[in-house]
């Protein structure tokens, strides 16, 4: 049974002691236990969605790297790559139902079920 995991996906941004720039790291609670589910055999969907430009494009090459089944769902608001309200973004995968059947996962600032 595949097991759902609903919620964002984001773009951490680390310093090094005294650098100068960013290094950024693909990431999120919910993406990171649909890896996690992934790398231990279960067949796992993340449902999430992220914006067109570069912090998205670095989003979907990790995921899809790693081969997590992503249902990428496109926001509700025109302005690509900001989240929604309190950290939501702004899309809803409930409305697409939990694929597979059974079981799944919200993220600590899912706000779909709310």
């Amino acid at each position: 049974m595949t097991v759902a995991v609903i919620g964002e996906v984001l773009v951490d941004l680390a310093w090094r002691t005294g650098g100068a720039h960013s290094v950024p790291h693909p990431g999120g609670s919910p993406a990171n236990v649909a890896v996690g589910l992934h790398r231990l055999g279960r067949p796992t969907t993340l449902m999430t969605c992220w914006g067109d430009e570069p912090p998205g494009e670095l989003l979907g090459a990790h995921l899809d790297s790693i081969g997590v089944e992503v249902h990428r769902l496109r926001p509700h608001h025109h302005r690509p790559g900001l989240p929604g309200r309190r950290g939501g973004t702004g899309c809803d995968p409930h409305r697409r139902g939990v694929p597979g059947g059974g079981h799944y996962h919200r993220g600590h600032h899912d706000r779909f079920g709310q």
